[in-house]
């Protein structure tokens, strides 16, 4: 896992240090935590040595976070931290949110989210067209060899092709293929192997 500086703005000193400590053992020590108070909010912009920031949404406006989302360029993700229901303009601001009710297996699963080299869309977007096409393929219950027959490669292609398809998304099993395919509307529902039954 590649070093990451992730900053924690929130005036509660337990949430500060409950996150620090799990964040720190979830990375192994390769993320260096940093205490952002709301005056470092616009410093951030222009230090942009924070990868990740995660924030009160009581601590700065949706007009601040939208101006600091824009100064950074896309460079560092922020999520929200709460303890009550937020309003859906609100959550919209944030590339994810964090409730502290969350159990341990959903945090790590944001945090991870987060920490990735790029959120979903991009993700999408640096499949190559050729790895969609085996994505669609996998989606629809072809094997590896159906899968060369049906495109006109070798199975060794194929595999190599799922290999660098499973480093991309960080997907590694068919249903999550599937459940990527149909979120990122590479297939339909009607269009998956053995369908759906309720």
């Amino acid at each position: 896992m590649r070093q990451v500086n992730i900053g924690i703005a929130t005036q509660s000193p337990l949430i500060y240090t409950g996150l620090s400590s799990f964040i720190k053992g979830l990375t192994n020590g390769n993320a260096a935590i940093v205490d952002v108070s709301d005056e470092d909010l616009h410093q951030l912009a222009v230090r942009r040595k924070i990868s990740i920031l995660i924030i009160d949404p009581l601590l700065a406006s949706a007009y601040e976070i939208t101006e600091l989302k824009k100064s950074v360029g896309g460079k560092m993700k922020i999520a929200a931290i709460y303890h009550t229901a937020l309003p859906v303009e609100t959550v919209k601001l944030f590339d994810s949110t964090i409730s502290i009710y969350d159990n341990e297996a959903s945090l790590r699963d944001t945090l991870r989210k987060l920490m990735s080299s790029g959120n979903q869309a991009n993700t999408q977007q640096e499949l190559t067209s050729r790895e969609q096409e085996i994505v669609k393929c996998v989606v629809r219950g072809l094997s590896n060899k159906e899968i060369a027959d049906h495109i006109n490669l070798s199975v060794n292609t194929v595999m190599t092709h799922r290999r660098n398809i499973a480093a991309k998304l960080k997907i590694h099993s068919p249903a999550g293929l599937t459940i990527y395919a149909l979120v990122s509307k590479l297939v339909k529902l009607d269009e998956i192997a053995g369908g759906i039954k309720i």
